[in-house]
């Protein structure tokens, strides 16, 4: 059965551990319970999927319908998750975009590069992930300082050679390209 193997990979995963201290929010016997109650109408991968409403007045009825949530529910999920844990969201944007985005932002403020974030949130796309990076201030005067540095160097080495290092490495291309040849005269 693919959903089986599919269990596997998953609950298999370096990003996905068992948590021992506190077996009721373990996230992969959380796991394993939510595909328990897929049940056998499921024919999709789809995580989040739409929940029966008659799950709990039917005996042995399945949890989940053989449909993905509509477009907005989980952003509703979530704003209600916030509201439950205290946070502030008149103050603070929260949405099922933000929730991916934060960590991500914070992981690659602490020095992730961008090759590895694509691994842990599976990104096939570097430009695919540069919307979850959200920059803060310090991130911010953090890069407009390489470009400061970067400039600087640029400055001298213009001063010092008279020419851009751009325009340097074409001269020498060129110059090994086409050599020139002593004028006869």
């Amino acid at each position: 059965m693919e959903h089986k193997k599919i269990t596997r990979l998953i609950t298999s995963s370096k990003w996905l551990t068992k948590n021992k201290d506190k077996p009721n929010l373990c996230p992969v016997r959380l796991y394993h319970l939510l595909m328990m109650k897929r049940g056998n109408n499921i024919n999709t991968d789809i995580m989040f999927l739409t929940p029966n409403p008659f799950w709990n007045k039917i005996q042995n009825a399945v949890w989940y319908k053989n449909s993905p949530v509509g477009v907005n529910e989980i952003g509703k999920w979530v704003k209600s998750l916030a509201i439950v844990t205290g946070l502030d969201i008149k103050r603070r944007k929260i949405s099922n975009h933000s929730v991916r985005s934060s960590p991500v932002s914070a992981l690659a403020k602490a020095g992730v590069e961008e090759q590895q974030l694509m691994k842990i949130t599976g990104h096939q796309n570097v430009h695919s992930i540069k919307p979850y990076l959200q920059l803060d201030d310090e991130h911010h005067k953090s890069i407009i300082n390489k470009i400061r540095n970067n400039s600087v160097n640029q400055l001298s080495k213009l001063a010092f050679t008279g020419e851009p290092e751009c325009l340097q490495g074409e001269r020498r291309r060129s110059e090994l390209c086409n050599p020139v040849s002593p004028s006869k005269g």
